[in-house]
């Protein structure tokens, strides 16, 4: 976020000077942006993984699952502005994040969505780069 604020005042600066004929609305649109992300980092909480408890699911665990189905897949929980669930990386506030937070090795918990259910099975949890 303090990487994006940085490049939103680099934009601005450029645009101040520009002759551009959307100047105003780009204007307009990285200052509300700029807003949008001086909330976010007022209000942010930076969690050390390494302080985490090792044996439990946390904000920032790597979180290797068995799903019901015997498929196994890994998940990294994250804040909201990381988020990429194609990538593995789940907002702490989804509902498979919501699932994990809490469990140990070996836990078995429910994922209950609209669509379906399924049990997960927690087989590793890691902190470190490159864990679990």
């Amino acid at each position: 976020m303090q990487a994006e604020q940085a490049l939103l005042e680099r934009e601005r600066s450029a645009l101040e000077k520009s002759e551009a004929a959307d100047r105003a609305t780009r204007l307009n649109a990285i200052m509300q942006r700029s807003t949008a992300l001086q909330a976010r980092l007022a209000s942010a909480e930076l969690v050390e993984p390494h302080t985490q408890p090792l044996d439990c699911v946390r904000f920032g665990a790597s979180v290797r699952v068995r799903h019901q189905s015997g498929t196994e897949a890994e998940y990294r929980i994250v804040g909201v502005d990381e988020a990429d669930p194609k990538s593995g990386l789940l907002a702490f506030s989804a509902p498979l994040a919501r699932a994990l937070l809490g469990k140990r090795v070996g836990d078995v918990t429910l994922l209950q969505t609209p669509r379906s259910s399924d049990e997960l099975e927690v087989l590793e949890i890691g902190y470190g780069a490159g864990d679990p």
